[in-house]
């Protein structure tokens, strides 16, 4: 009885997962999914960039979202490129570390 203890505890259990590519419910283990897409690649280099910014005003993670009303997890999260930032909180980031939005989004836009 024991063994048999065991083995149903080392089954995972079964859940639903919706599926973010097609959007169908789905039971099973959730498939791992990397985001190697454009968007994914300038949300990590505006993250850089909020990192870079953050470390001129001399702010830490904590103390930036603070000011923010956020968590320091969540300036880590943009920072990282794991957390889409909302265009709203750009510019709320960019008030409080004194910056203009170009400082993030001129690479872009370039000049014609």
């Amino acid at each position: 009885m024991m063994l048999g203890a065991i083995a149903a505890a080392a089954k995972p259990a079964r859940r639903f997962f919706r599926n973010p590519l097609t959007g169908v419910w789905d039971i099973g283990a959730m498939v791992a999914f990397t985001r190697n897409s454009a968007a994914a690649r300038i949300d990590k280099d505006l993250g850089a960039k909020l990192r870079a910014a953050r470390l001129a005003a001399g702010l830490s993670q904590i103390d930036l979202g603070a000011s923010m009303g956020i968590s320091g997890t969540q300036i880590q999260k943009y920072e990282s490129g794991s957390n889409r930032m909302a265009v709203s909180m750009m510019i709320a980031l960019c008030h409080v570390l004194k910056l203009d939005p170009m400082a993030f989004l001129a690479d872009y836009f370039p000049q014609r």
